[in-house]
């Protein structure tokens, strides 16, 4: 697994991931006044030339000239659907808010016209929700010529909400959520693109800041408590050293992995660590926590019920760091707070 989408977390993603493919269009309207945000994201609309060129090396070589820009007006077309929607059921806000979504959908129709794609052009309430779903077809689609269609997700917990509904529907769905707790990670807020661009050129250290990410797909079948708390413990170890050895400053902070309900889909090292526990995803009720503990690292697996497409919710599941609120005890999961919360750990 060398690839992931980011969604409002792209400095994180490519000290991660050997290829990213920065989606951070929306996260970047959701940041609005948001200083840790801004500093993990592309600037897709303020830094244009920064942003292409950052994305076309991230993305990789598959990458054609004009992909950023096609990704970037595809996400101006689902904002403009939905905000010609908004104007709909509650009224225009402006007569220039209302000539720039118009304006918008007039370019979506076009992508879609150049995808062999009929739209007529009546922007009814009906054809604005069958145009957000083509046109998040047309992105699945670009993403899979891409090589990204079965990439996981890494975002932030203060993106991850906002993305919980991506039609005008609502849409539950019910998930895993795995999170290593008491970890020290690299805070990539204090990273400039830079020193994140020449860290992933030191092959080295790269991979040893990347151990904790994959340990959830290790292969630990057979293997006991005391041998997995060892193998926990080196890799943070190597991890603080990788990330010292570049000057970055960690924090206490917690990594969680997401999974949809198919249980068959869990990581084969989360289900040694479960075995453990003698725990059955299945078996855990929503909203309870159970946990085990490696050392000082707290492994807790929770069971929740949460708005989300299921497209995007792919079968590689979505991760997700969050800092530690001083005083907090250490329970709790992204999703039992309101999304305006602080990210927590």
């Amino acid at each position: 697994m060398t690839k992931a989408i980011s969604r409002g977390n792209s400095k994180e993603a490519a000290l991660y991931f050997d290829q990213v493919l920065p989606d951070d269009f929306f996260a970047s309207l959701k940041a609005g006044s948001d200083d840790e945000i801004k500093n993990l994201i592309i600037h897709i609309v303020e830094d244009y030339e920064e942003s292409k060129a950052l994305f076309e090396k991230l993305v990789g070589s598959q990458c054609r000239n004009d992909d950023f820009d096609y990704l970037t007006s595809l996400n101006r077309a689902r904002t403009a659907a939905f905000s010609k929607y908004l104007i709909d059921v509650e009224g225009a806000r402006d007569p220039a808010f209302t000539d720039r979504v118009m304006k918008g959908l007039q370019k979506a129709q076009q992508l879609c016209e150049l995808d062999g794609i009929e739209f007529k052009g009546d922007y009814s309430t009906s054809e604005l929700i069958e145009f957000r779903r083509k046109s998040f077809l047309l992105q699945q689609k670009l993403f899979e010529r891409l090589g990204y269609e079965a990439a996981p997700v890494w975002t932030h917990p203060k993106v991850f909400p906002s993305l919980s509904s991506d039609s005008f529907g609502e849409n539950a769905s019910s998930v895993f959520e795995f999170s290593l707790r008491d970890l020290q990670l690299v805070d990539a807020t204090k990273l400039s693109w830079r020193q994140i661009m020449e860290f992933r050129e030191d092959e080295d250290n790269a991979r040893r800041l990347r151990g904790l990410r994959l340990f959830f797909h290790e292969n630990l079948k057979g293997k006991d408590k005391s041998f997995i708390t060892d193998k926990m413990m080196s890799l943070q170890e190597e991890h603080v050293a990788a990330a010292h050895f570049w000057g970055m400053e960690t924090k206490r902070k917690s990594f969680s992995a997401i999974f949809d309900q198919k249980t068959s889909l869990i990581p084969s090292g989360i289900a040694a660590l479960l075995s453990l526990a003698g725990t059955i995803p299945p078996a855990i009720s929503i909203g309870l926590i159970t946990s085990i503990s490696f050392g000082h690292i707290l492994l807790e697996v929770a069971r929740r019920n949460i708005e989300y497409n299921e497209a995007k919710l792919n079968d590689q599941g979505v991760y997700l760091t969050r800092l530690k609120k001083l005083g907090e005890s250490g329970k709790g999961g992204p999703f039992d707070v309101a999304p305006s919360n602080t990210s927590h750990s």
